[in-house]
């Protein structure tokens, strides 16, 4: 029973080692792309573009889908999705702020 304690406790711990490596190699890979993807979840929908601009950095690109702009910001390419935000151009307020690993736009 012992060794079977014993493999558990080294097996947990090899796994947590890796995550602590990879999640390090990750911010030393893009520090830039992986600020941003911490930062996201943080950043709520409602605030003004200029902060927006503050917190990610100048966006990447930008579309016009009718009467709302939409701007990409950059992300860590092991991210699904790229940060993006709805913003309506009349009052610069986020209308929409699409986080990747997200449960939806915010």
């Amino acid at each position: 029973m012992k060794i079977f304690a014993f493999a558990a406790v080294a097996v947990c711990l090899a796994l947590y080692g890796w995550t602590v490596w990879y999640d390090r190699s990750l911010r030393e890979e893009d520090p830039f792309g992986y600020r941003n993807l911490k930062a996201c979840p943080k950043t709520a929908a409602g605030v003004a573009e200029a902060d927006l601009v503050r917190t990610f950095g100048a966006p990447e690109r930008s579309e016009e889908a009718g009467a709302v702009r939409r701007l990409f910001f950059h992300t860590h390419r092991a991210a699904a999705a790229p940060i993006s935000a709805d913003v309506d151009p009349a009052t610069g307020r986020v209308l929409a702020l699409r986080c990747p690993g997200g449960e939806g736009p915010r």
